[in-house]
């Protein structure tokens, strides 16, 4: 362990040694010659949901299905989003939802968060036109009402309900000392698309 040490009346600690103590990371402005422990910009997420790899996926029977927005989705208002993740729920099979879920959802993620980020904000939003890698271009499709659950450790922390093609609904979720979280969605029609868009997780 590095020790502190004092010089012409003054005590220095080592930078690294007090951030580690504090679990905060160190960031060096080379443009001003300054030391930053925590992030220099606070507005700045840490880390987006979609980065992480999920640890669990379950989906109903039938054909649903969810892709990282490599490329562009775009709402109902017109408003372009190029982050996040797209799902797909259903085609003239249709689907049922998860056996035994006991919300009767969809699709659900699940996600090791490991007590490291204390918030998650984003946006649901069905959209009108997507074009991404994955799967190519669509347009002009119908959007159906969906649920988002959203649960900490088996506990539910946040529920918005009967999302609908006229907003982006705006979610800001506590994650505080959450290790696993489940993201679930709950589909109403045969045939839906739902992203969930600008996952920025912070600590």
């Amino acid at each position: 362990m590095a020790e502190p040490f004092t010089l012409n009346g003054t005590t220095y600690l080592p930078v690294r040694a007090i951030s580690k103590a504090f679990g905060k990371d160190v960031e060096w402005d080379g443009a001003t010659q300054s030391v930053y422990i925590g992030k220099k910009d606070q507005t700045k997420p840490d880390n987006y949901l979609e980065r992480i790899q999920y640890n669990d996926y379950k989906e109903g029977v039938g054909d649903t299905d969810f892709a990282i927005i490599n490329g562009t989705i775009m709402d109902y208002n017109n408003t372009t989003y190029t982050n996040g993740l797209l799902f797909s729920f259903g085609n003239n099979a249709g689907w049922t939802p998860i056996k035994e879920d006991k919300d009767e959802a969809t699709i659900v993620l699940s996600y090791p968060l490991n007590s490291q980020y204390s918030k998650l904000n984003g946006k649901i939003v069905l959209p009108k036109n997507y074009d991404i890698s994955t799967w190519g271009k669509r347009e002009n499709f119908s959007a159906e009402p969906i649920d988002v659950l959203f649960y900490g450790d088996n506990k539910l922390i946040y529920k918005a309900t009967n999302v609908t093609s006229s907003m982006p609904f705006n979610i800001d979720v506590n994650v505080m000392g959450i290790n696993n979280l489940l993201v679930k969605i709950k589909t109403y029609d045969e045939y839906t698309f739902a992203a969930l868009t600008d996952l920025a997780l912070y600590k």
